[in-house]
């Protein structure tokens, strides 16, 4: 699964992969047995640092929220309320490790 950020504009882009930046979506979700996974970027949920917490009643349909943008690790479950990951960056770790959760 993959959506589209703050750096995917077609200024940053290689004017021959235009086509596949228009084919990103925005969020993707994905149907699983315990409940939908949500995949969104991040930078669209403001503020910064309230984003972790605003995310669970944008998204309260989903079991599992997971969302990069500031490429910190985090990732917490609460009893009866979805999960937010906080995925680390593929590219640029800002904190721990580099990869996916």
């Amino acid at each position: 699964m993959a959506v589209r950020g703050n750096n995917d504009t077609p200024a940053k882009w290689a004017e021959e992969e235009s086509d596949r930046l228009e084919q990103l979506p925005l969020e993707a979700k994905l149907g699983l047995p315990g409940g939908p996974l949500v995949v969104v970027h991040g930078d669209r949920v403001l503020p910064a640092h309230e984003r972790h917490e605003r995310l669970r009643p944008h998204y309260a349909q989903a079991r599992a929220v997971a969302y990069g943008q500031t490429h910190r690790l985090r990732c917490d479950q609460r009893e009866k309320a979805i999960s937010c990951l906080l995925h680390t960056s593929v590219s640029v770790a800002r904190e721990g490790p580099k990869g996916c959760i």
